[in-house]
């Protein structure tokens, strides 16, 4: 089944798989991106006003020229205000916001409007390249991004050394953040939790030679967290984890190439509790999806998909290609605060 339009290809999974809506059975029509981009969207983040930064493998957005990289307004239009003059020289694969504005993206690239930039960069508010955030010039492929609330970003990705690194503020390697040997394979998803430490997602089956299986939690200065066992036994699928988000009472929903979690079945998204066991009282009736359908979001789960489901702002992003959908099963379950919860 072919997506009705690339811009919805990093969410497509929450607007044609899930079928969300505002109120059930209702479209925002105000939200309209026209033609959308003309490639694949890879990544969105939600500025605090309401606008859309979103990063992809496209070069043009409802027919402007805007190469792999956009931001759109509240009604969907393109941000024309927003200029990242040539853009990246490649596919934006992450995109994070800091508390002051500002855009890091991450992806394929070697430059940006010209610079040199390996991977990594800051855009100010209005698109223009932050010459002041120097990263390193190693040749790297960013698959995700964190923020934390001091301008620390953290990165995962192909480059990388143990494929995760934090830069300080300025761009340069923070040297104080240790993760040993790190992952023995790649970093797709990362989340950082209102006491500084940091959830890790992907591909790998330890890290800092602890057996860990595509899940670990660090502590701030990058050390394992020992406390943190998730006792992932995927089965089936690539047995990756691919996105993640962290719930207000300290859950984590994870999703990504998988079918079963420690025993249980969870195809493509599973809660955890804060200790990393598994919530039993999320059950996800994927099993009513098509078989097509299913795989479809275990392929293009993205960090995208998880945060906009608990951001209620943003569902009209995600309604605004299929109108008359009532909420799924799924999307249900998923907004439905937990039972474990006081």
């Amino acid at each position: 089944m072919k997506p009705p339009s690339p811009i919805v290809l990093a969410v497509w999974i929450s607007s044609a798989s899930l079928g969300l809506a505002q109120q059930a059975g209702s479209l925002d029509l105000t939200f309209n991106p026209g033609l959308g981009a003309d490639g694949t969207v890879f990544c969105m983040a939600l500025q605090t006003n309401g606008q859309v930064v979103i990063g992809g493998n496209f070069q043009n957005f409802n027919g402007q020229p805007n190469h792999y990289v956009a931001r759109l307004n509240l009604d969907g239009s393109l941000d024309t205000t927003f200029n990242v003059g040539q853009g990246p020289s490649g596919s934006v694969q992450c995109v994070a916001i800091q508390t002051d504005g500002k855009i890091v993206i991450g992806g394929s690239f070697n430059g940006v409007d010209g610079v040199g930039r390996f991977g990594v960069a800051r855009l100010r508010n209005d698109g223009s390249l932050d010459t002041s955030f120097i990263p390193p010039t190693t040749e790297t492929i960013a698959d995700a991004l964190a923020v934390q609330s001091d301008g620390r970003v953290l990165v995962g990705g192909q480059g990388l050394p143990n494929f995760v690194e934090r830069l300080n503020a300025d761009g340069s390697f923070d040297t104080n953040f240790n993760v040993g040997i790190g992952a023995n394979s790649s970093v797709l998803a990362l989340g950082v939790q209102p006491n500084g430490q940091i959830l890790v997602g992907g591909a790998f089956s330890s890290f800092n030679g602890t057996n860990l299986l595509s899940l670990a939690r660090l502590n701030a200065d990058g050390s394992l967290d020992s406390n943190f066992n998730p006792a992932l036994s995927m089965g089936g699928g690539d047995q990756w984890v691919k996105c993640l988000a962290l719930m207000p009472n300290g859950q984590i929903v994870v999703g990504g190439d998988f079918q079963t979690v420690n025993g249980y079945t969870h195809q493509g998204v599973a809660r955890l509790n804060a200790s990393g066991s598994i919530d039993t009282t999320f059950n996800t009736p994927l099993s009513s999806m098509l078989p097509s359908r299913r795989r479809w979001f275990n392929r293009m789960a993205s960090a995208c998909f998880l945060k906009r489901l608990l951001q209620h702002s943003f569902r009209r992003f995600c309604e605004s290609t299929l109108p008359d959908r009532p909420m799924s099963p799924l999307a249900q379950e998923i907004f439905r605060p937990s039972r474990r919860e006081t």
